[in-house]
C-alpha cells in the first residue's frame, strides 16, 4: 500500500477507536503536522466562544463553515457533527496550504467532529443492562411458544387439514 494512504488511513482508524478528547486532539495534530510540516500551530479548541480574538475563529463558528485567511496560511476548521458545534481547529502553517491538504484536513477534521460527538453520548450501566434484558427477553418468549407435544412438532394449530 502507499505509504501515504498508509498513513491516512492510520489517522482513521485512529480518530474512530479515540477513547478521549485528548486521544483526538493528538491524533488530529499529528496527521495535520505530517502533511504541513512540523513548523505548522495547531490548536484544537473544544469550547469556542464567540469572544475569541481570531476574526477567522468568529467566522468559523458564526457560519459552521471553513474559513482561510487571504495568505492562505491560516485555516480555521469548525467541528460539526450532528448538527452542533463540537469544537474548532485553527492551522497556522509557514507556507500557504494547498486545496488537496485542505480537503485532506478538512474530512479527517469532520471524522474527529464525529468522534467527539460519539464521546459524548451518555453512557450508563442501566442503557446496556436494558440492552441485554429485552434481548434475552426477547430469546425466552421465542425458546417458550406453544409446541404440540406430538413427532412433528408444529406449532399448536398450525397442523396441516
Amino acid at each position: 500500500m502507499n505509504p501515504w494512504l498508509e498513513n491516512i488511513l492510520i489517522a482513521r482508524q485512529t480518530l474512530e477507536s479515540a477513547e478521549s478528547r485528548d486521544a483526538i486532539r493528538d491524533a488530529l495534530q499529528d496527521i495535520v503536522r505530517w502533511l504541513l510540516g512540523d513548523s505548522t500551530q495547531f490548536d484544537l479548541l473544544l469550547e469556542p466562544s464567540l469572544e475569541e480574538n481570531d476574526p477567522l475563529i468568529q467566522e468559523a463558528v458564526n457560519t459552521l463553515l471553513p474559513c482561510q485567511a487571504q495568505n492562505d496560511c491560516v485555516l480555521v476548521i469548525p467541528l460539526v457533527a450532528e448538527e452542533a458545534l463540537q469544537g474548532v481547529v485553527r492551522i497556522s502553517a509557514v507556507v500557504p496550504i494547498d486545496e488537496a491538504k485542505i480537503s485532506v484536513v478538512y474530512l479527517l477534521s469532520h471524522l474527529a467532529a464525529l468522534s467527539l460527538a460519539r464521546l459524548s453520548w451518555p453512557t450508563s450501566p442501566q442503557i446496556f443492562r436494558q440492552l441485554v434484558e429485552s434481548a434475552i427477553l426477547r430469546h425466552q418468549f421465542q425458546i417458550l411458544e406453544p409446541f404440540d407435544g406430538l413427532a412433528d412438532g408444529f406449532e399448536i394449530g398450525e397442523h396441516p387439514a
